[in-house]
């Protein structure tokens, strides 16, 4: 690897720093230490890596690095998160799912440079391509600014599987879909919309058994879990609750799902709730709320489990950071196929 060491210039312009990082190409990492992520610096870094060069970088705000009794626990975190942009996998579990399985996560974002500037709004999109569910393809996609469905979604779902078989020689057995970022109630929208169209390019490529399900994290319910007396306290990690306190109608597929640790002193936990739209394999609930909780401990960004799938958080993550830094193309091929947005 490579390293380019620049001394620091506070105050840096723009076109200084565009020459000082093509001046050093080619290179396999930069590191940046700012002032803050909302900088003109921290913008600039990132769209002319992601998109042009097509290098991972990293930014540290100096306010984190001078916090002395942090700064282990934060130099950790950072170090985990340079392996997983560097294409390593920090950590693995073991995920109870059928060979040659692709796990994808979507989400909309509807804020930063892009959707004030251009008024647009950009979907993120992730697919596995390994065994071990911990290597994600990326896509970018722009759409009308607000507009939660997503449009163009055959496109996607083509270019995701299209990289699946690159990478393995076969096309997928099962998709697992996991939809973020939709109130309950579109359902019918989502299936029409969305779920339809995916299923037309499932069979382009030998009838795909699709499974969609659709992850609610803005809800009122609140579980607890009774404790000694008439005390209460919350739920310990993978807490699952379902029957008949969800759903009258036999027919649904749902479950609440309580996959992270929160403290009692640090408020209530909130669970999350998880709707099976659509079980092209003929999976049973356990199944999914298996899955659904592993794929909670892949986070890379944190140590610790996450309260929703790790496919829905690397949708929003890198929907959010071409959003936040006025990138509305696709990243560069030499990054689609890591995580460089964490």
């Amino acid at each position: 690897m490579n390293y380019v060491f620049q001394q620091y210039v506070p105050h840096v312009s723009k076109k200084d720093l565009t020459d000082t990082i093509r001046n050093s190409y080619p290179i396999s990492f930069i590191l940046m230490i700012t002032k803050n992520k909302t900088s003109t610096e921290y913008h600039t870094l990132k769209e002319k890596t992601i998109v042009d060069m097509g290098i991972p970088s990293q930014c540290i705000t100096e306010r984190n690095i001078a916090i002395s009794e942090k700064k282990s626990s934060i130099l950790k975190n950072i170090t985990i998160e340079m392996n997983a942009k560097l294409g390593g996998i920090p950590w693995m579990t073991s995920i109870p799912m059928k060979p040659h399985t692709m796990i994808v996560g979507m989400d909309v974002n509807h804020s930063g440079e892009v959707y004030h500037r251009s008024k647009s709004s950009l979907v993120g999109f992730v697919s596995s391509y390994d065994s071990k569910v911990c290597a994600y393809y990326s896509q970018i996609q722009v759409q009308k600014p607000g507009v939660e469905l997503v449009e163009n979604i055959k496109n996607l779902m083509r270019n995701a599987i299209e990289n699946f078989m690159n990478e393995n020689k076969t096309s997928p057995t099962h998709i697992i879909f996991y939809r973020d970022g939709v109130g309950s109630g579109q359902e019918d929208h989502i299936y029409n919309q969305e779920i339809l169209a995916i299923q037309q390019v499932c069979k382009e490529y030998n009838s795909i058994p699709l499974n969609f399900i659709l992850v609610l994290k803005r809800i009122n319910n609140r579980i607890y879990a009774g404790l000694n007396g008439n005390n209460f306290g919350n739920l310990k990690p993978g807490t699952v609750l379902d029957g008949d306190i969800l759903t009258s109608d036999p027919n649904e597929m749902s479950f609440f799902l309580q996959s992270h640790h929160v403290d009692s002193f640090q408020g209530t936990a909130t669970p999350t709730r998880y709707k099976v739209l659509e079980n092209g394999s003929g999976f049973n609930k356990v199944f999914y709320q298996n899955i659904s909780y592993q794929l909670c401990h892949l986070y890379y960004n944190r140590l610790g489990i996450s309260s929703v799938p790790v496919p829905c958080i690397l949708a929003h993550k890198v929907a959010f950071l071409h959003g936040q830094s006025n990138i509305s193309k696709s990243p560069h091929k030499n990054l689609n196929k890591k995580q460089y947005y964490l």
